[in-house]
């Protein structure tokens, strides 16, 4: 989707430390990543979360459920903006705990969602 910026999962060989994911995971990569939306715009980012259908927000990841997490509001709320910029945050990151529903579901649910974002 043009409204997302990147993607962070140790499966991509776009992740820096993919090659040490590879060597080190032997039964998958896990359903852990992280999205960047193209802008950290925080309208745009609340009305994405609350557009969500399947997917639900939660302070803390895991579970059978999807969840996401938005680290600049909650886990790392306390944080400056330069710290944030040191550990790779913005404000358009969200932390995605992938879940057991369809993953056909889980993509409509996202697609959906961007739309907020409105064309790329």
């Amino acid at each position: 989707n043009p409204n997302v910026r990147c993607v962070m999962h140790p499966s991509l060989e776009s992740h820096p430390q993919h090659n040490l994911a590879k060597q080190q995971f032997d039964y998958g990569y896990g359903a852990m990543l992280s999205i960047f939306m193209a802008d950290d715009d925080r309208e745009k980012m609340n009305a994405f979360m609350r557009a969500l259908k399947i997917v639900r927000y939660a302070m803390t990841l895991g579970g059978f459920r999807t969840t996401i997490s938005h680290p600049v509001t909650s886990s790392h709320s306390g944080m400056t903006e330069e710290e944030y910029k040191n550990l790779g945050i913005s404000f358009g990151m969200l932390r995605v705990s992938v879940g057991m529903e369809n993953a056909d579901d889980l993509i409509e649910d996202f697609e959906q969602a961007l739309s907020v974002y409105g064309k790329g």
